[in-house]
């Protein structure tokens, strides 16, 4: 038994259509004298059918179309997994060929500056042993230098000498060449 909210000691009979709540009987007399009424059980009846229909109409197109959606979105959520895998090998992949890129040009110059190193020693060490003129050195004009690839170094005395050196074999492949 369900009371009615305005009038407590009385049941609830009827459903006010307009106002959209359940009333008594002094209700229907009363405040919804004008309004469009049905009686409980028919109404219960209505809203029990409206019930049943909506329900037979979600479980016939609504759960079918849910689960397709959900399949889609399986299905897509894979794909964009596996994309981010490939994406993440890649860069991984292309990183570690930067990284040998660049340890490879490190140890090519860490190489040239030894040679570098070795042929200056080598120069000062003909200085000292008198091969070379230090007046030559002196008077010229400030030597040019010239790196080929790496491999060879060429020194410009001015119009005295070049001297030309293999640096990868150095002091063995060094060369002087007297412009006079």
């Amino acid at each position: 038994m369900t009371i009615c909210k305005k009038h407590e000691t009385e049941e609830v009979r009827f459903y006010c259509e307009e106002c959209k709540e359940l009333i008594c009987d002094d209700c229907v007399v009363g405040d919804h004298s004008v309004c469009l009424k049905t009686k409980i059980g028919e109404y219960e009846q209505r809203q029990k059918r409206s019930l049943q229909e909506t329900t037979k109409s979600a479980s016939e197109t609504g759960v079918p179309n849910i689960n397709r959606i959900l399949e889609r979105i399986t299905i897509a959520k894979q794909s964009f997994n596996c994309s981010v895998d490939k994406e993440v090998e890649s860069i991984s992949s292309k990183t570690e060929i930067i990284i040998k890129i660049f340890n490879e040009l490190k140890e090519e110059l860490v190489k040239t500056f030894e040679d570098l190193k070795r042929y200056e020693l080598y120069m000062v060490k003909m200085l000292l042993t008198g091969i070379w003129n230090l007046e030559t050195f002196v008077i010229q004009p400030e030597p040019v230098f010239s790196l080929e690839h790496s491999k060879s170094i060429e020194v410009n005395f001015g119009a005295e000498a070049l001297i030309h050196c293999d640096i990868s074999n150095c002091p063995e492949k060094c060369e002087t060449y007297w412009k006079n």
